[in-house]
């Protein structure tokens, strides 16, 4: 399940991608607006600093603005959310300006919801897939010693799953090397609570635990 924000005008067509992905138990938030959409992603960020959003799937027309300036606006602040953009009759170069904002992909309205379904998958799975070589590259780097390359990366991997409890742990680690306690513990605990069932950092907030008894 991944957590979605649709930012289309058209209503019909935003609450149409919204119950598709739905469908498949995906969290989705839709707004008509490029500011209700920007203020949707500066509301995510939280104390962590990173959007708790999975996946944008923008209309290249927005209300106040558009889906290209919202690309835009994203890169500018520094935050990696993947985008599919979404339009109907746009001329190739603006779908040429939206791939060169950043976009992952661009799907011509109307288009079905198999289509939808199959892109927005394809975008998670390679995502995922990103995920879990950025992982083992962070606990090599670790284990090693190369926490400033492993900083790096963990950041990378707080950008494709701000919500997952991995980033969080591998933090906490990489701080307990620096001799950071204090904020090493802040993120183990962010990491529960991003999954309680999370084992590495149960076990070690148990071990913890059981230490200071």
């Amino acid at each position: 399940m991944a957590k979605v924000l649709v930012a289309d005008a058209e209503w019909n067509a935003r609450n149409l991608v919204k119950k598709t992905l739905e469908s498949e138990d995906h969290e989705v938030v839709s707004v008509a607006g490029f500011d209700e959409a920007l203020a949707m992603i500066w509301a995510s960020m939280g104390e962590k600093n990173v959007p708790d959003i999975d996946l944008i799937i923008t209309d290249i027309k927005l209300s106040g603005g558009s889906g290209i300036e919202l690309i835009k606006k994203l890169s500018e602040s520094g935050i990696t959310i993947p985008v599919i953009v979404t339009g109907g009759a746009v001329p190739p170069e603006s779908v040429a300006e939206a791939m060169k904002a950043g976009a992952i992909d661009f799907i011509s309205k109307p288009f079905s919801e198999d289509e939808l379904l199959e892109k927005v998958d394809n975008i998670l799975k390679m995502e995922k897939d990103t995920f879990g070589k950025l992982e083992r590259r962070a606990k090599n780097l670790l284990e090693v010693g190369n926490l400033s390359l492993a900083d790096r990366v963990i950041k990378q991997m707080f950008s494709i799953a701000p919500s997952s409890p991995v980033p969080h742990f591998l933090y906490y680690k990489l701080l307990k090397l620096r001799g950071n306690e204090e904020l090493a513990l802040k993120h183990l605990q962010c990491s529960l609570l991003m999954d309680k069932s999370y084992a590495p950092a149960f076990e070690e907030w148990k071990r913890i635990g059981e230490e200071k008894r």
